[in-house]
């Protein structure tokens, strides 16, 4: 993915994606990718782990209630 935003809080480079910082990196790394199937493997099962540890439905909703029980409870201070 490219190395902006929040994407490297999610991906650590090298074990659950690349990160690339211009089009030729990340054409290199497709590439490493296409010809070694067990690195492709590998991170895809490191990925689909970080998905499911930090994108949890119930980490989402927690975070989600959180959100609203915080604006619901702010007072006008207008």
């Amino acid at each position: 993915s490219c190395n902006t935003c929040a994407v490297p809080e999610y991906i650590n480079h090298g074990i659950n994606g690349f990160l690339a910082d211009n089009d030729e990196e990340m054409f290199r790394y497709l590439q490493i990718l296409l010809h070694d199937e067990a690195l492709a493997s590998n991170m895809g099962v490191e990925a689909r782990k970080t998905i499911i540890k930090e994108c949890a439905i119930d980490r989402f909703v927690k975070q989600w209630n959180d959100v609203f029980d915080m604006a619901a409870n702010i007072s006008y201070l207008g």
